[in-house]
């Protein structure tokens, strides 16, 4: 009997995958063409984004905000005192 339960436990997990349909692809719809005649005339505006342009500053080299340490002998004194 101990020898047939892992065997059931791996056809149980086997069956629900195995028992999922297939995927479908659905075909994707034909191009299709809309005329316009001259009845159909179509009028709009161009329309432009309601704001101001900014312009932003390019090329300024700014000062680097890291300031690279020197000495580190605090901390080298403090790891040899833990020794």
């Amino acid at each position: 009997m101990h020898r047939l339960a892992p065997l059931a436990l791996l056809l149980a997990a086997a069956l629900p995958a195995a028992a999922q349909p297939a995927p479908t692809t659905t075909p994707e719809p034909a191009a299709r063409l809309v005329e316009f005649g001259e009845a159909d005339e179509v009028r709009g505006e161009f329309q432009r984004p309601g704001g101001d342009v900014t312009e932003s500053r390019l090329g300024e080299a700014l000062p680097s905000l890291i300031r690279v340490r020197a000495n580190f002998e605090p901390e080298l004194l403090r790891s040899a005192d833990d020794l």
